[in-house]
């Protein structure tokens, strides 16, 4: 009798824990690093971040207070945006970030709440063949090379003491937070496609006269690879940096697979009206539409295309940017003064930042040049 009781309390056994795995949910807050082509969306855990300013009459202290007790939050920091006569407020809570997120919004209308969502660099280090120039792939020549325009670079860190680099890197700073500013990889290889000198070694950027404003908002996450990971609440304070130095362009390589809210405010808000964004498509061949920040309105998306013609994420995602450059086996600046080879939209995104700096264009003139056949043909006036 016992032979058969065992297998019976086994099965029963069994039984109770499927039926727990399906009612208890899964930890709040976890931190994933999903691909672009998913929905899922990441995001700092436990953190909430609120855009305030303009409209309030400066009242952002009562309405702290009331948010803090009506929601169980804890304020955790406050950052001015003085160029946008703005701040963000940096929320702690235990709650689930999205629907605390929607309540508040539908409870204070026009108040932008939303979790501080995870950004990734989108591109790699390779270790092959180098690349065609910029200009000999659009077929276009210039002697222009950027002399006197500023040029962000919204990333991981630059390494401002690169041969290459550190002459001409007006300023940097960090918005990242609990980690001290480093030089990292992404960050130096956006720089030097961007902006490395012409001095006989290493290599030379697209405009290696222009100004370098190195603004860290993004963390490398391992040592040894580009991958970074950046916040929305470091993305809009660097933004904020890049207009109060002056820059005329501002290139974020960096995406996401959703719509940022208070990141896109910023975008449209008219402090940052004369300055071109450049971003990156993305790199995930699942990719069905432009990733974030490139997908916004104000910002000049570019796509990749590899040695054999084919295009990066895919030529569907690629059929709706801006501008598509090579993205394959790019030379770059590294850290400690090297150089190697990058693979990314996140490069493809530098060399057209560093074509804007040399092509400098006024920002109404891009506009109304961007339902042309070629964007670049057309702001070197050979197409009407």
């Amino acid at each position: 009798m016992g032979k058969t009781i065992r297998p019976l309390y086994f099965f029963l056994f069994l039984l109770t824990i499927f039926y727990l795995v399906q009612i208890i949910p899964p930890v709040q807050g976890e931190e994933t690093v999903p691909t672009l082509g998913q929905e899922q969306k990441s995001y700092v855990p436990g953190r909430l971040l609120m855009l305030v300013g303009k409209g309030r009459e400066g009242n952002n202290k009562a309405l702290l207070e009331e948010l803090t007790g009506k929601y169980h939050l804890v304020v955790v920091g406050r950052k001015k945006l003085p160029q946008f006569g703005r701040e963000i407020v940096l929320f702690s809570t235990s709650g689930d970030m999205e629907a605390l997120s929607r309540r508040i919004g539908k409870e204070y209308k026009g108040l932008q709440v939303q979790p501080d969502y995870y950004y990734f660099t989108l591109g790699s280090v390779d270790e092959d063949l180098n690349r065609e120039t910029v200009l000999d792939f659009l077929n276009i020549q210039t002697n222009a090379t950027g002399r006197g325009v500023r040029v962000a670079v919204i990333d991981t860190g630059v390494d401002v003491n690169h041969e290459d680099l550190s002459s001409h890197i007006v300023t940097h700073a960090n918005y990242v937070e609990d980690s001290g500013y480093r030089p990292e990889i992404h960050g130096t290889a956006v720089a030097g496609i961007i902006g490395a000198l012409s001095n006989g070694s290493g290599t030379a950027g697209i405009a290696p006269e222009s100004e370098l404003i190195a603004l860290r908002a993004c963390e490398q996450l391992y040592e040894d690879k580009a991958l970074a990971r950046c916040s929305s609440s470091s993305i809009v304070q660097a933004i904020d940096a890049a207009a109060s130095q002056g820059a005329d362009i501002v290139n974020m390589s960096l995406g996401t697979s959703f719509s940022d809210h208070i990141v896109a405010t910023i975008l449209d808000d008219p402090a940052v009206g004369n300055i071109l964004f450049l971003a990156p498509a993305g790199n995930d061949a699942g990719l069905t539409a432009l990733s974030f920040p490139a997908s916004h309105p104000r910002v000049i998306s570019v796509a990749g295309e590899l040695e054999d013609g084919s295009l990066v994420p895919n030529s569907r995602v690629a059929s709706l940017a801006d501008l598509i450059l090579p993205s394959h086996y790019v030379l770059a600046t590294l850290p400690g003064s090297e150089i190697g080879f990058m693979t990314g939209t996140s490069m493809a995104s530098a060399e057209a930042s560093g074509l804007f700096a040399i092509l400098h264009p006024d920002p109404k003139t891009v506009a109304s040049c961007r339902d042309k056949t070629s964007l670049v043909l057309c702001l070197v006036g050979l197409e009407k």
